[in-house]
């Protein structure tokens, strides 16, 4: 994969009601696929935070949340761009066993030369600016499979973007 070939960028969009709206946009535009691709395990996580000047998270108030299967990364605000597919001799979710029975879960790969869009609030810092954080990390295998495997690749950042609101 060529991480040149996304882009992640965010920027908020203004004040609603004492937050911050962030908008987020990964553009695929250089691949001629889905991406991620290949063996199913492969996935996407973007995570999205919002900092005060002192470096404390500020919490978000809507948008989506990475899910379970993220392993460390779950709960926090993002979203996560894989092929997710359901066991179905074992029920395991997700699934990297695309040799068994397996159902489609759900597919939200970015597909080539399409853009990938989310939207988050997060609650404004009552003193002084804040930042907002946005990164784009590919993943080999799903962390917990990796970890049962005993496999140690790390994430690797794709892209990132760094964003400073004042008030």
């Amino acid at each position: 994969m060529d991480p040149q070939a996304r882009q992640a960028r965010g920027g908020p969009a203004g004040d609603a009601n004492g937050r911050v709206a962030v908008r987020v946009d990964i553009v695929n535009d250089n691949t001629g696929h889905h991406v991620p691709t290949g063996a199913p395990q492969r996935h996407l996580i973007l995570t999205v935070q919002a900092s005060d000047k002192d470096g404390n998270l500020l919490p978000m108030t809507a948008g989506p949340v990475l899910p379970e299967w993220t392993g460390d990364y779950a709960g926090q605000a993002g979203t996560a761009y894989a092929k997710v597919l359901r066991d179905e001799w074992s029920g395991e979710i997700p699934s990297a066993a695309y040799w068994r029975d397996v159902t489609l879960v759900y597919d939200n790969r970015i597909a080539a030369f399409e853009t990938a869009t989310t939207s988050y609030e997060f609650e404004l810092s009552a003193d002084g600016p804040m930042t907002v954080e946005v990164a784009l990390w590919y993943r080999r295998s799903f962390q917990e499979l990796a970890e049962l495997k005993g496999w140690d690749d790390p994430d690797i950042l794709m892209a990132n973007d760094r964003i400073e609101v004042t008030q």
